[in-house]
């Protein structure tokens, strides 16, 4: 499956779990962003990333906020510590998720 199409179908099996609290009666730290976002490529018909491009980042002049950040623009992130120096947070492949994958330097 490719990724948006994954995220169709976790989608679609999450929405046939039975809810385990009544909405405002308990939190549970969960994926409803990931959820959220799918539900924005559904709505607008457009990938995740390009949505927000043309809705949030481009319009803020947020030229540097990215989902995949392009191997020329590595050396505007700031060095962090990583346990093997061979690894790197640069990801080429995998799902534009909104609960986490977003990077940006603004």
């Amino acid at each position: 499956c490719q990724p948006p199409e994954r995220l169709r179908l976790m989608s679609e099996e999450f929405a046939k779990q039975p809810l385990l609290h009544d909405p405002g009666d308990d939190f549970l730290y969960a994926i409803q962003f990931d959820i959220l976002g799918r539900v924005l490529e559904a709505a607008s018909g457009k990938p995740l990333d390009t949505l927000l491009r043309e809705l949030i980042t481009e319009p803020c002049g947020m030229d540097s906020t990215f989902f995949r950040v392009p191997r020329d623009r590595l050396v505007d992130l700031q060095p962090c510590y990583v346990p093997d120096p061979a690894t790197t947070y640069l990801r080429e492949e995998g799902e534009d998720t909104a609960g986490g994958s977003l990077l940006t330097d603004v």
